[in-house]
């Protein structure tokens, strides 16, 4: 290496070095603000039966307000209960939100036995326990509105078959 280049490359390996022990040492985790969260919890309901398995997630409607980012969720329960989060916290922001639901029968099985398919065992097709508009925001029908003061069955969301 010519004697020209080694103070570069020096430079240059030196100032690497800082800029990464610089990212390693002073930046940290990012810190996220501190959103304010309501307690909300409910249950998903279709024809009066509770949906035994899924998720739902709220989202927020700008059209009535909500300005949040987030989009609180949770998993619904075997009874149909369900209480939501926000990233790893218990809540969501107060405002109107549209309701998407996922709900399937699908269970766990051991692939079949067959490398013939479509000789699927029972039960490994996965059925649909709700609608599909509940899977978009554009076609649902579910608004809610997340308030300071509520009660569970503020949040009892009957869906509709």
């Amino acid at each position: 290496m010519s004697v020209f280049l080694r103070p570069i490359v020096g430079e240059s390996v030196w100032g690497l070095f800082v800029f990464g022990a610089a990212l390693l040492t002073g930046c940290g985790e990012p810190q996220i603000p501190q959103v304010h969260l309501v307690t909300v919890r409910g249950k998903i309901l279709v024809e009066d039966q509770p949906v035994k398995s899924g998720s739902v997630s709220f989202r927020p409607d700008a059209e009535l307000g909500n300005k949040t980012m987030e989009q609180p969720a949770g998993t619904i329960q075997e009874d149909g209960s369900f209480e939501l989060f926000t990233l790893d916290r218990a809540g969501a922001p107060p405002g109107w939100y549209r309701v998407l639901v996922m709900a399937d029968n699908m269970i766990t099985v051991d692939p079949p036995e067959s490398p013939v398919w479509p000789n699927y065992p029972p039960g490994f097709l996965p059925k649909a326990l709700v609608h599909d508009r509940y899977l978009s925001f554009k076609e649902t029908d579910i608004k809610v509105e997340v308030k300071e003061k509520s009660q569970a069955e503020d949040y009892v969301i009957r869906l509709n078959p």
